[in-house]
Order: structure tokens, then C-alpha cells, then sequence
């Protein structure tokens, strides 16, 4: 595969849901009929539809942050670097950090059994891509085969098993 290495560089202008009562629009409050939660992933659900292609982007990706950057290497060549992270509330500029529906650094969110990478594989393939998915996931899983002591641990994830 080719990739073309032009670059734009107008960004347009972000596009943002309309808030009501300090919050989304497509953000169900409780008592609405379906519960609460986001109208976009309920009807996914409801639909038995895939969440990534039903949910705005930014919205799926959730708990992961991808961020591209342009970079040359030392042979000349530019490459497209893709970097994959935890989403934290100031990357979401000002006022990010006063979303009190963000729950990723919550300890009562990391108690599930099945490991991220394995439970988000269609985010993380949406997001990079089946072939680099298969090298994160043969990665994850040798490293799922080491000590506690010897693998890193998310802080959130330590306190809700202590």
C-alpha cells in the first residue's frame, strides 16, 4: 500500500453536539425511558449494531486517545506515527477536567475480568487497523504471561483490587 505524504495545514473547525441542561444533547437523563446514558450507544445496543460507525468518533473511542504525528526519520523517509493512550480529562481543553461522567481513572472501572485490549478490539481496530491489532495483541497476551510484580499496572486498577 502507498501513502501519499501530503499534508494539510488548515484544520477545520471542530463540529460539537448542541449542550442541554450541561450536557449533550444525545446524552439520555435519568428517567428517560431507556435509561440513562448516551442515545447513540443504547440504540446500538438495542439494534445489536456495532458501537464504532453508530457513535460519533470521538465518542468510541473512549478510553483511548490516538494521536497522529508527522515525523522524518533518520534516513530522510516521513512517516505517519500513531500513538495509542488512555484518554485524560484535560485533553478535552478547558473545563475537560470537570466532566464528572468521565469514569476512566475510577477505580470502579477497572474491575472487569476481560483486559481492554481484548474487550475494545473493534475500537482498536478501527483506530489502527486489523494487522497492527494482531502485533498489540500477540504483545498483550505474552505479556499477560508474567508475573504480577514484573507487568505495569494502572494506579485505578490497583486501588479497586485493594
Amino acid at each position: 500500500m502507498r501513502w501519499s505524504r501530503t499534508r494539510t495545514t488548515r484544520t477545520p473547525a471542530p463540529i460539537k453536539t448542541k449542550v442541554v441542561d450541561g450536557a449533550c444533547i444525545f446524552a439520555n437523563r435519568p428517567g428517560h425511558p431507556t435509561g440513562a446514558g448516551c442515545a447513540f450507544h443504547q440504540f446500538a445496543m438495542a439494534e445489536g449494531r456495532n458501537i464504532v460507525g453508530t457513535k460519533p468518533e470521538v465518542c468510541w473511542q473512549v478510553p483511548f486517545s490516538r494521536e497522529d504525528a508527522w515525523e522524518e526519520r533518520t534516513d530522510g523517509q516521513e512517516i505517519l506515527r500513531t500513538t495509542i493512550g488512555e484518554y485524560h480529562r484535560r485533553q478535552w481543553g478547558g473545563g475537560g477536567e470537570d466532566f464528572d461522567w468521565w469514569c476512566t481513572s475510577a477505580p470502579a472501572c477497572h474491575t472487569g475480568t476481560t483486559p481492554i485490549w481484548q474487550s475494545m478490539k473493534d475500537e482498536l481496530i478501527a483506530l489502527i487497523g486489523a494487522k497492527p491489532y494482531g502485533v498489540v495483541a500477540k504483545h498483550c497476551e505474552k505479556r499477560s504471561q508474567l508475573d504480577d510484580d514484573l507487568r505495569a499496572t494502572h494506579p485505578a486498577t490497583r486501588a479497586a483490587h485493594e
